[in-house]
Formats: structure tokens, sequence, C-alpha cells
């Protein structure tokens, strides 16, 4: 009996553009400067990119835009995600409780990138164009520049369609 096997490769790779934003404002006032400057209506999605890391569950707010006429999707999220935990140590009999504030990153190779503005189109050319030529004009992004999606180690992350 012969056997078939399929092999899915993955396409995304040749039709994903990446940038590196650094910014210290808001993630929400960050998407409306880009609506804003690149024609786009960029929306804070009901629900967040969630990873999973032992025990646990990271959520990283993400914001998107499908031009279904066109074939194009943006998204813009962000690279940090940070958690408070509460631990109780005792001291004699009282409890007193302590916080302990710690940051992840959905890429933690670049922990100095604040958010990561993606598209998916056939027409990269045209979009890395357009948005190179309107950062300077964003007054909220610092720098923003392209990621070579390729030597990324947690590129999978980068992932959510």
């Amino acid at each position: 009996m012969a056997v078939k096997k399929h092999i899915l490769q993955a396409v995304y790779e040749d039709e994903m553009l990446v940038f590196a934003i650094h910014s210290a404002s808001e993630g929400y006032r960050l998407a409306y400067m880009l609506n804003k400057h690149l024609s786009l209506s960029l929306a804070r999605k009901d629900t967040d990119v969630e990873i999973k890391k032992d025990q646990t569950v990271l959520n990283y707010p993400l914001f998107e835009y499908k031009d279904e006429e066109n074939n194009n999707d943006f998204y813009l999220i962000n690279n940090k995600c940070s958690i408070t935990e509460i631990t109780a140590f005792s001291t004699g009999r009282l409890f007193n409780p302590e916080t302990e504030e710690t940051t992840h990153y959905l890429i933690p190779e670049m922990k100095k990138t604040d958010y990561f503005f993606k598209i998916n189109s056939e027409s990269l050319d045209y979009f890395k164009a357009k948005f190179l030529s309107k950062i300077p004009f964003i007054t909220l992004i610092s720098t923003a520049y392209e990621v070579d999606f390729d030597s990324l180690k947690s590129k999978n992350n980068l992932i959510f369609n």
C-alpha cells in the first residue's frame, strides 16, 4: 500500500515585512498616529496574542487592520509584557505581601524594541517605501527600521493570523 506524504511549506516569509519601532507611548496612541499618517484603520483586537511560558500566560496587545479589497494585513504588537506577582512571606504572625514586577518579551533577542509593525502583502516594496518615508513625521516614534525576519530566533511569535 502506497503512503502519500504532504509537506506544507510556509509561504508567509516571502510576503511579510516587519519593522521594529522604538516609542515610549501607549499602543493605542501609536496605532492612532500610524492610522493618521499611513491611511490605515488599525483597531485593537478583542483577544491579545497569548504566549505560554512555564505556567504563566503572557498577553501581548495586538492592533490589526485587514484590507480585504487589496489583500493586505497590518499588525501592530507590543514587544513587552509586564506581570506583577504578589508573594506573601511570614514575619512572625503577620503576613506582609510583597510585589515583584517582571517583564517578558515577545521577541527576547530584541529587548530594546517597544513594538513590531508587521505587514502581510504582495506589494512589500511599496509599503516599505511608504512607511520609511512617513516615519519622520510621526512624532511618537523615536526610530524604526526593518527587521530581517529570517534571522529572528523567536520568529514564530510573530505569526498570528
